[in-house]
């Protein structure tokens, strides 16, 4: 990186669903899903009457280059499905995530299916039982962490 490279911050947020290429590119909202790679929300995700699965649910069927989701603190009950295929990073911790369904990150149709780029799941502080649900990851090639 040159002193006249454009500075990137490490983060995005939902604020700007797209990664910013220069410090005015924060303030412009986005044009399309279909091209992000990263997303962080933050618990203003969370306002009723719809969950934030919800409102984010519709959206991820655009999100076919999304790798990173970050989606603590925001009140979710349930992992919002379709996940992208795209996906390498799922970060849900602090939310009342209490079960998975057996295709919310395999196929329950195909047992050949993988998801190898999928290797960082966190459902730390949430009321989940992960060992109850093993045929829901097992198409994944690391475990996910957190639950109890």
């Amino acid at each position: 990186m040159t002193p006249s490279d454009p500075i990137r911050p490490p983060q995005t947020s939902s604020d700007h669903l797209g990664p910013p290429q220069t410090a005015s590119d924060h303030l412009r909202p986005p044009q399309t899903t279909s091209d992000l790679q990263r997303l962080q929300t933050s618990s203003d995700l969370h306002r009723p009457p719809q969950t934030p699965s919800d409102r984010l649910c519709p959206l991820m069927q655009d999100m076919s280059q999304l790798e990173f989701l970050y989606l603590s603190n925001n009140h979710l009950s349930y992992i919002p499905t379709p996940l992208p295929e795209s996906l390498r990073a799922l970060h849900l911790q602090s939310n009342n995530i209490q079960s998975l369904q057996e295709d919310t990150f395999c196929n329950a149709q195909d047992r050949s299916y993988s998801r190898p780029h999928l290797e960082d799941i966190r459902l730390d502080a949430n009321p989940i039982h992960l060992r109850l649900f093993a045929s829901s990851y097992a198409c994944l090639p690391r475990l996910p962490l957190g639950g109890r």
